[in-house]
């Protein structure tokens, strides 16, 4: 009886040990093909079953759930799953063309056109999977570029294309913001630029008169510094104080680029034929300029007060000129604006005299019969100390003794 009992726990523990085995086996390594809960992709679609071997392509990649693990034999073409400790287990075999596969650590070239006025280039380097460098031999690791720099134009990173097409690969601060297995070729970028704005501050002389317009250097003017209201021309400041308007300049006194005419008309070209819009490459302050007026000052020789008319006619001037805050002129036109040092301010007048020299000029006066102020001496030299004397047309009239 204990012979007979003995054999049969010695049997159940044999086919316990069998089937323990059978279960292992089928869980821990299995050939994935003949699976119905696989499937397969060649180049990211969807395919009934693997590609043939000997076709060019090879096992790229797999996903599965609950954690197996797949291994790929390119022997027996098949793959097998290991880990199993879940019966419901599905994976997903990746097929792509070998040619597609690129090798670890391949160094690319990627050259950065800086597209500027000198067609700088320079180039950075992509080791694929490893790292970006500023040299081909890969000994000096960067993260970032120096920005390049254009003429009245602010960077605003590296494309590829141009005009800012295409992918941004480099942010306007040098920043390589791609990972460096992005490219698996040598490939050009290039930097595109934004259009500076300079803010154009008028000065009109008085802080009432000032106000601000842009330039969108070589492009148009706005009244904004956002550049969204194009103008074309400015309100002409009023005339003031024997003093008129006379357009806005890059410098003081009328000197410089005329940027802005009498009419408040913003020029588009200045006297060399240059465009206006390219004259400022800054921030700037234009200045306002004011023309002086110029007031007629007739001479009375008071030939009509006396008895005797017998003046030396071709001796007597008729009148001369002032330009408020300047001097006197001869002729209405000998005052130079533009070129001050062509001017001959307060040049001595003929004097006029008597034939019979019964009477002795003394002068010219701002009233009759010698009174008021001296404007003229004897000798027909003119007071520079009274150019601010008249401010309208005027007469000023001959002392005779």
């Amino acid at each position: 009886m204990k012979n007979k009992m003995n054999y049969a726990y010695v049997l159940l523990i044999v086919i316990g040990l069998v089937v323990f085995n059978i279960l292992t086996t089928n869980n821990k390594t299995t050939n994935t093909v003949n699976l119905k809960k696989y499937s397969f992709y060649i180049d990211d679609v969807e395919s009934e079953s693997v590609p043939t071997k000997g076709s060019g392509y090879i096992f790229n990649k797999y996903e599965c759930t609950n954690n197996a693990v797949v291994s790929w034999d390119n022997n027996t073409w098949s793959a097998n799953v290991s880990n199993i400790v879940l019966k419901d287990v599905s994976c997903k075999l990746y097929f792509i063309k070998e040619s597609e596969v690129i090798d670890a650590d391949k160094i690319y070239t990627i050259t950065l056109n800086y597209q500027n006025d000198n067609q700088d280039k320079v180039n950075i380097y992509e080791k694929y999977k490893n790292g970006w460098y500023s040299d081909e031999e890969s000994t000096h690791e960067i993260s970032q570029v120096i920005k390049p720099t254009k003429d009245n134009y602010t960077f605003n990173g590296f494309y590829t294309g141009v005009n800012g097409a295409g992918t941004k690969v480099i942010d306007n601060n040098g920043n390589i913001l791609v990972n460096n297995d992005y490219f698996s070729e040598n490939t050009q970028l290039y930097a595109n630029y934004d259009v500076n704005v300079y803010k154009v501050a008028l000065n009109g002389g008085s802080v009432d008169d000032d106000v601000n317009i842009y330039l969108k250097y070589g492009i148009d003017w706005y009244s904004d510094q956002n550049a969204t209201n194009k103008i074309n021309e400015v309100a002409p400041l009023s005339d003031k104080d024997n003093f008129r308007f006379g357009g806005y300049y890059t410098r003081n006194y009328g000197q410089g680029t005329q940027i802005i005419a009498t009419s408040g008309r913003i020029n588009e070209v200045d006297s060399n034929n240059n465009p206006i819009n390219k004259a400022i490459n800054s921030n700037t302050t234009l200045l306002a300029n004011w023309y002086p007026n110029i007031y007629e000052i007739e001479f009375d020789n008071m030939d009509a007060h006396y008895e005797k008319r017998i003046w030396d006619s071709k001796k007597r001037p008729k009148a001369m000129y002032l330009v408020y805050g300047v001097g006197y002129f001869h002729s209405h036109g000998s005052y130079t604006s533009d070129n001050p040092a062509r001017n001959t301010v307060n040049q001595p007048i003929p004097v006029p005299h008597m034939k019979d020299n019964e009477y002795t000029f003394k002068g010219y006066y701002s009233d009759t019969y010698c009174h008021g102020t001296k404007i003229v001496d004897q000798n027909g030299n003119i007071d520079p100390n009274l150019s601010r004397f008249f401010d309208e047309d005027s007469i000023i009239y001959a002392c005779w003794e």
